[in-house]
């Protein structure tokens, strides 16, 4: 990446996600490039590309990804979150979110 003008920063930002939210971050974002733990998932939108996070394959539990869980049960609760997430920024006015 630094070849063609890209920083590289610290690795398994979905991961790290699950530490804070205890899911993955929902939003494509511009992850900040630091090579520190501290600040792996502060966003600086200044940054030339956009980071989408990914998921294990559907069903699965504990097979990569540091722990999604997968399972039906879990994506139905997580959508739920985000649901109910995106209703109150929009009842709030808050700045529109591109939601994945």
């Amino acid at each position: 990446m630094k070849k063609y003008g890209y920083d590289i920063g610290i690795g398994n930002r979905p991961e790290i996600a699950i530490n804070f939210f205890g899911h993955i971050v929902w939003n494509p974002w511009r992850a900040r490039c630091l090579d520190m733990m501290s600040h792996a998932l502060e966003e600086d939108m200044s940054n030339g590309f956009v980071s989408i996070d990914h998921w294990a394959q559907i069903g699965m539990v504990d097979v990569s990804h540091g722990g999604v869980d997968c399972r039906s049960d879990s994506l139905k609760r997580q959508f739920l979150m985000l649901y109910v997430e995106w209703k109150y920024r929009e009842l709030r006015d808050y700045e529109d979110k591109v939601w994945s």
